[in-house]
């Protein structure tokens, strides 16, 4: 065999053309950001120029020939990236942002061809030193390096009907047994968990209220709500602080007023009360993502980054939508929240988690004294399309519920279901104490008797 034939499969040439392209237009990194990893690259200075390029990217950096080189010296990558002339060479002879598909896809074909090669020799070391080990056993462990080949492994394309029919009669089994109605993570409040049968994995929920309803302090108590059952739980918050969530939830947890917290007026003997709700959290698998300036794919990217660590997540809630930036920008707002959208709905899926994602409505319902609908979801109607429950908080003061004194009963909100893909549209109202930051059902049943009436 020559030597020509021992080098592995590369395209020096595709390399160049999708890095010349990432220094002349955000666009073409968004294009390949999530189709091609630094290790796909065959050069190790491609890997570091390819490298320096998303991160600075992820995190909402300009890129630019002048950028990426501070980012490389900073790093002290840049002679061995090939300098500043390499750097000038790649972007003189960069094919414009609409070609840069096909060169990456060049790239990815060649990295997959040497991945199978890799595969071939680890099949080939194991057979010749099987011995008497077990034939079968030896057969899954080749399927198992070569559904590495493409960074799968140990997943399933596709599953046999019989296969995923009997999964279901077993779920269906357990929980007639241990007679539980919830397929997903309960939420804490009867009549939700009876509408949607709790948060279920692969859904994506959209929880849509205006400015001051509460709808932050659902995400949150939500996510308490799935932290205390032992589950994993992220929630990305673009609005508010850490610090802020957690006197929230002591609030909520303790029933003392938010803004004894705020201010730390309250009695000494309640730090001890707060010391053992603490204590009582330790053990908790929750984590939140405190940032204002998150684009969508950054977003994914800490979430899976985060999923590889605990290994996996079972819920997560992003407060809010409107607040993500989407990757690629110069677009309508449309196109810009209907990308965040996509990116989520994608997000849910490949982590296979419940995600509940917050969004602020149009002032028209409240201009035209009406309850929302489904159209007043600001910005753009791909969030109905992606969304598979839409659920509407508001606190309608217009309607008929009035406290003695001739004012809207401000301790009342409506919960509408207002989109459900696999069950009925269905509203109620629950229980609202902003001092505690706490949604609770009501004691009293009004599901038979409708509490408000338009005017």
């Amino acid at each position: 065999m020559s030597l020509l034939e021992r080098v592995p499969p590369q395209s020096l040439d595709a390399e160049q053309a999708v890095l010349g392209a990432m220094l002349m237009e955000r666009e073409a990194i968004a294009q390949v950001v999530d189709v091609l990893e630094p290790e796909d690259f065959y050069s190790p200075q491609h890997q570091m120029l390819y490298r320096a390029t998303v991160d600075m990217y992820k995190d909402s950096e300009p890129v630019d020939l002048v950028t990426v080189q501070t980012r490389l010296q900073n790093r002290g990558q840049l002679e061995e990236a090939g300098g500043t002339s390499y750097l000038l060479a790649l972007q003189e002879s960069a094919p414009t942002a609409a070609s840069i598909s096909h060169y990456a896809a060049i790239v990815k074909d060649k990295a997959t061809l040497r991945a199978l090669i890799r595969a071939g020799r680890e099949i080939q070391e194991l057979a010749q030193g099987a011995g008497d080990e077990d034939v079968q056993l030896l057969v899954v462990q080749a399927q198992k390096a070569l559904q590495a080949v493409d960074g799968r492994a140990d997943m399933e394309e596709f599953q046999r009907w019989r296969d995923v029919l009997g999964q279901t009669i077993e779920e269906l089994g357990k929980q007639m047994e241990d007679e539980r109605h919830t397929l997903g993570i309960s939420s804490g409040i009867q009549r939700l968990d009876s509408t949607i049968s709790g948060w279920q994995r692969g859904m994506y929920y959209l929880v849509a209220a205006r400015p001051s309803v509460g709808k932050t302090a659902f995400a949150l108590a939500q996510c308490g709500q799935a932290a205390s059952l032992g589950v994993k739980v992220a929630m990305f918050s673009l609005e508010m602080t850490a610090q802020a969530m957690a006197r929230r939830h002591l609030a909520r947890s303790l029933e003392i007023d938010l803004s004894a917290l705020t201010s730390a007026r309250f009695g000494r003997d309640r730090m001890d009360d707060i010391v053992r709700v603490s204590a009582e959290t330790q053990d908790w698998h929750f984590y939140i993502c405190q940032r204002s300036d998150l684009r969508i794919g950054r977003l994914r990217a800490e979430a899976r980054q985060l999923a590889r660590r605990v290994g996996g997540l079972d819920f997560i809630a992003v407060d809010y939508i409107q607040l993500i930036a989407p990757d690629t920008r110069g677009r309508s707002r449309n196109d810009e929240i209907t990308e965040v959208s996509a990116g989520l709905k994608a997000m849910c899926l490949e982590l296979n988690c419940s995600l509940v994602a917050l969004s602020q409505l149009s002032r028209d319902s409240e201009k035209e004294r009406r309850l929302p609908r489904l159209s007043d979801l600001r910005d753009s109607g791909s969030l109905e399309q992606d969304a598979d429950v839409v659920i509407f908080l508001s606190w309608p003061t217009w309607l008929a519920d009035f406290q003695s004194d001739g004012r809207p009963n401000k301790n009342l909100r409506r919960v509408d279901v207002a989109k459900q893909r696999n069950g009925p549209a269905r509203w109620f109202d629950v229980a609202w104490s902003g001092a505690y930051q706490r949604f609770a059902d009501l004691e009293r049943d009004r599901d038979d008797t409708p509490w408000w009436t338009e005017e």
